[in-house]
């Protein structure tokens, strides 16, 4: 647990050594990876938080991550405040994140399960999985922990529904025989405890005031949406506006698929609305066209003399066509030929086109509009007329047209 949230701290730490003037040097790169970036080392020194010390993490750790998560999203402490629920509430998505992979079917920074995240009224299909969407996400999070808190009226009790469910609350008490959490206690796993216990160190921390406040503006302050009447795929949106997705990708965890769906919210900058808005009323016949586009598969004819050890299958393979496309092309009746029989073979792409073609082979992560970006001016339309193409395949070759 302590190698990941150190490898966090130093990433951050580092950034912020190294953005300092050059001529600081070394030691004052040193001193900010020592502790915390961000906290008041006197303040933390006189903090005793024992399970911080069991778990090996520091509280200048620690601290530095409530200082990430408040910078980050700010929104978590508001929207809980918001709902009147305990603060410590808000400190949630770090524990989580200290103890991912030990829950099944819990994903993003709220660890959301599917029910959960269903009688929540969040968005779950082949698209987007609005788990992964920070805002979504919190704001379902807080209406399931009010929803707590209103049946327990303990926030114990409410925080181990929320990691757990409300059938485990049942069987704890049943087995206790008993509905009070001290008494309780004894029959709740240890891991669940001591996630509590991690959960009331965070608040201890936040509490004594050691978290150098910033007032760096949020990125997510910048962002503006937009939604689209239907689902429309990246590669018509790329060739309509030329627009770099992967930032749409990055500020829209939740989506899963390059596609935009349709009457869903994605963050977007300013300008990349102004685009999308110019070409809303072009983007569904646009689609339709890309899905029903035919392959430029200009073919020549030739003539080929069969000769002494010559059969279909061979022929075939030497010109990359098939035997049944031989016989049909000559209307052949069975495989049988003759030495000195001519036969009419078909190739595609006249070599005296005029296209020039570029070949690209598809790397991990590739898709149709990210290679089409690193082609000035081909557009995913030009790509798929001279590509049969059902899916991208890294490996595989792809013939770009050159303008």
């Amino acid at each position: 647990m302590k190698k990941g949230v150190l490898n966090i701290v130093f990433i951050v730490c580092f950034w912020a050594g190294f953005s300092q003037p050059y001529e600081n040097g070394l030691n004052s790169f040193t001193h900010t990876t020592k502790e915390s970036c961000h906290c008041d080392s006197l303040i933390l020194k006189h903090l005793n938080l024992d399970y911080l010390k069991k778990q090996n993490i520091t509280v200048f750790e620690a601290c530095e991550l409530l200082y990430n998560q408040k910078q980050n999203h700010p929104y978590f402490e508001k929207l809980i405040a918001k709902k009147e629920l305990p603060l410590k509430f808000s400190f949630i998505p770090i524990v989580q994140d200290l103890v991912k992979g030990d829950k099944y079917n819990q994903v993003g920074l709220w660890g959301l399960n599917y029910i959960y995240a269903l009688h929540n009224e969040l968005r779950m299909d082949k698209y987007v999985d609005q788990r992964k969407d920070p805002l979504a996400s919190t704001i379902a999070a807080t209406k399931q922990l009010e929803k707590f808190i209103a049946k327990y009226e303990d926030p114990n009790w409410a925080i181990l529904a929320f990691w757990t469910s409300p059938s485990y609350i049942n069987s704890v008490k049943k087995l206790a025989q008993s509905e009070s959490w001290e008494k309780c206690k004894p029959f709740i796993k240890s891991e669940y405890l001591n996630q509590l216990h991690l959960l009331n160190d965070l608040y201890k921390i936040d509490s004594s005031k050691a978290i150098i406040s910033s007032n760096k503006k949020s990125k997510i302050a910048d962002l503006d949406s937009i939604s689209l009447n239907e689902t429309i795929s990246y590669n018509a949106i790329y060739d309509l506006t030329f627009l770099d997705l992967s930032n749409i990708n990055k500020n829209n965890p939740s989506l899963l698929k390059p596609y935009i769906p349709a009457n869903l919210k994605i963050s977007v900058t300013k300008h990349e609305k102004e685009k999308l808005s110019s070409v809303l009323s072009e983007l569904s016949n646009y689609q339709k066209s890309l899905d029903t586009i035919q392959l430029k598969t200009i073919k020549f004819k030739k003539k080929y003399e069969v000769k002494q050890g010559d059969n279909l299958g061979k022929i075939a393979v030497e010109n990359e066509v098939t035997v049944n496309e031989i016989m049909k092309w000559n209307n052949l009746k069975t495989t049988t030929i003759y030495i000195g029989e001519k036969l009419i073979l078909f190739e595609e792409e006249d070599p005296s086109n005029s296209i020039n073609f570029k070949n690209y082979i598809i790397k991990k992560g590739d898709e149709l509009w990210s290679i089409a970006q690193k082609f000035n001016g081909v557009t995913t339309k030009n790509i798929l007329a001279h590509n049969d193409l059902t899916n991208i395949k890294k490996g595989e070759t792809l013939k770009i047209p050159m303008k």
